[in-house]
């Protein structure tokens, strides 16, 4: 299955069903024949601009209407805990299991004082373009959240 195809079953999921964890729509996308793991599911909401948005019911998966830049800044909003760096790192720490999403959110962002990063599963190591930039990229994550 190419990620083309697997973004369209993620989206007929999110839209035809109330989904309110990553593990359901592992779930879901397993009933049709996608295997995928806990990484590339981060990954595929991440680049669909998929948040999860506060009902009646509990929290559940939607997909923005008015572009993912904002859905991801939501998204990656109530996934982080907290942005702390060194004198040549940013370290952010988020829900477990989160770290993927938001790591590709920072990916995308066009930012040229960030180099990329490093996602495990509570903690992303951005990595900044240059030393003299490590405040500049915390600051500019901490304001992402705001």
């Amino acid at each position: 299955m190419t990620k083309q195809e697997r973004h369209r079953a993620i989206k007929l999921i999110i839209v035809s069903k109330e989904v309110r964890t990553q593990e359901e729509l592992a779930a879901e996308l397993h009933k049709r024949g996608v295997r995928v793991t806990q990484a590339t599911l981060s990954r595929d909401l991440a680049e669909l601009g998929v948040s999860r948005l506060h009902t009646e019911n509990g929290l559940k998966y939607v997909i923005a209407q008015n572009g993912s830049q904002a859905a991801m800044r939501n998204l990656a909003g109530f996934e982080i805990l907290r942005v702390e760096s060194n004198d040549t790192m940013v370290v952010i720490k988020t829900l477990a299991g989160h770290a993927h999403a938001v790591g590709a959110y920072l990916d995308g962002v066009d930012n040229k004082d960030i180099l990329g990063t490093i996602a495990g599963d509570d903690t992303i190591l951005v990595i900044p373009s240059a030393q003299s930039k490590t405040k500049t990229v915390q600051k500019y994550i901490q304001q992402l959240l705001a």
